[in-house]
């Protein structure tokens, strides 16, 4: 398994189960929160959208979409959003301040 660049477990360590399966040693996850803020973009959330695809729209890497996630408290899971929900997207400016130049 790799990590990619992006990705809110660059810097963990990667372990192999009894399997052979790759394991993300969580407790080293890097700690970035993106609460929702009064700058963020409301966009709402239309038939055939995915988070993946907003992410690559806004900040040119679908991997980024777990900070449209964690702007977005109220859902645990992508598929709770439903068409019509209006969704925190945090600025690009915001996001470049953790992973980088966008």
């Amino acid at each position: 398994m790799a990590i990619f660049k992006n990705s809110r477990y660059k810097g963990s360590y990667l372990y192999s189960d009894i399997n052979n399966r790759d394991i993300v040693h969580l407790d080293i996850m890097q700690e970035v929160k993106f609460t929702p803020q009064k700058d963020d973009l409301q966009i709402e959330y239309r038939y055939n959208d995915r988070l993946d695809i907003i992410a690559e729209r806004l900040y040119g890497d679908p991997a980024l979409e777990w900070i449209i996630m964690q702007a977005n408290p109220q859902y645990m899971l992508p598929t709770e959003i439903k068409e019509g929900d209006i969704i925190n997207v945090p600025l690009p400016e915001r996001v470049s301040e953790y992973v980088g130049e966008l």
